[in-house]
């Protein structure tokens, strides 16, 4: 075997031992250092709207606890939701909202959250949390 054929087997074998160690390790994050609510922010719907395309350092991830407990209702209609946090990500079935929040509170540098919305057929709130994308 040629010194290529070597290196390409000692890079495929690399990368599959390293692989397992890294998704170990980020399934530990995931579980082990849960979303930091003692640093939540009140909403502040000035700020949420301002902050819509941030990506790093954005208030938002802190203000969507505070949103999902004291804002968001079951049974909101899609024009309360949208008056309150402005026109979201959607799917193509419009029975998803997502609303970006920026990387994760967790202290994972490579997690990104989203303030997700599930609707019903009449454009109805069914269910709101906080989960990463």
């Amino acid at each position: 075997m040629g010194k290529r054929a070597w290196v390409a087997i000692i890079i495929a074998a690399t990368i599959l031992c390293v692989s397992p160690l890294v998704y170990v390790g980020w399934k530990f994050v995931r579980v082990f250092c849960p979303r930091d609510e003692t640093n939540d922010l009140s909403f502040d719907r000035k700020v949420w709207l301002a902050k819509a395309h941030c990506h790093e350092d954005n208030p938002r991830g802190q203000m969507a606890g505070d949103i999902v407990k004291n804002h968001l209702r079951r049974g909101m209609s899609v024009g309360q939701v949208e008056e309150l946090l402005g026109k979201p990500r959607y799917d193509s079935s419009k029975t998803k909202y997502t609303y970006d929040l920026g990387g994760s509170f967790r202290g994972c540098p490579l997690c990104y959250e989203v303030l997700e919305l599930r609707l019903d057929k009449q454009g109805k709130l069914l269910k709101a949390e906080i989960v990463e994308e």
